[in-house]
């Protein structure tokens, strides 16, 4: 579980990411978190949801959703051919006063912020509108920037081209001290994918018996 994100001063943050692999770390946070990639692939983790990813992939995750983009094997030998970059915006629960979300006008955003509780991802011409006002909201200072971020979340709220990816019985049951036991069995699992792996060694890696890991790795 990371800090909060966001600088105590500000409304949100808005990121461009550049670096060798994307953070390898399965964590979650209290805010929300809307992700684009621009260039790298690999797996991304959404609660229980898996599935590849690549340029282009625009997800939007809700608080206290477990996620991991993890980037694929190569991307971690050191060549200096691959990099990732996407592009990050957090944005805090108490962004919008409950009292403003029951609005007509706000209608739409009500019912976007109650979806991404499941994680969404969104394809077609809304990935492509909503990628680009995220490039140019890097360059946005103060209200302007705030200005653009309600219009991509209005974009967002009103595109039918999504799909959500936790399943609906999802619930996250994980503590903070999960984390780094977790991480440990991801990083292990994705280098190790391609042989055989038995119950015993990550169970190992968890410092837990067999059948009690077993529970806890479905959950």
């Amino acid at each position: 579980l990371q800090k909060s994100p966001i600088s105590a001063d500000r409304a949100f943050e808005c990121h461009f990411l550049k670096a060798p692999h994307f953070d390898s770390n399965w964590h979650f946070h209290s805010e929300y978190q809307l992700f684009t990639v621009l260039k790298g692939t690999g797996t991304r983790f959404i609660g229980d949801h898996v599935h590849p990813f690549k340029a282009g992939d625009l997800v939007l995750t809700g608080p206290n959703l477990p996620h991991l983009w993890r980037s694929d094997l190569e991307y971690f030998e050191g060549d200096q051919c691959l990099w990732t970059e996407g592009i990050v915006i957090y944005f805090p629960e108490d962004l919008f006063a409950s009292h403003f979300l029951q609005k007509m006008e706000t209608l739409h955003l009500r019912q976007l912020l109650i979806r991404v509780e499941r994680g969404v991802e969104y394809r077609g011409k809304t990935m492509e509108s909503v990628s680009r006002m995220m490039e140019e909201l890097l360059d946005k200072k103060g209200f302007d920037g705030m200005i653009q971020l309600l219009n991509i979340l209005h974009v967002l709220s009103k595109s039918e081209d999504y799909t959500l990816l936790a399943n609906p019985g999802y619930s996250n049951s994980l503590k903070e001290s999960d984390t780094e036991r977790m991480n440990k069995v991801h990083a292990y699992v994705m280098k190790h994918f391609r042989e055989r792996i038995t119950l015993e060694e990550v169970a190992a890696l968890a410092n837990m018996t067999p059948s009690s890991f077993s529970r806890y790795f479905k959950t």
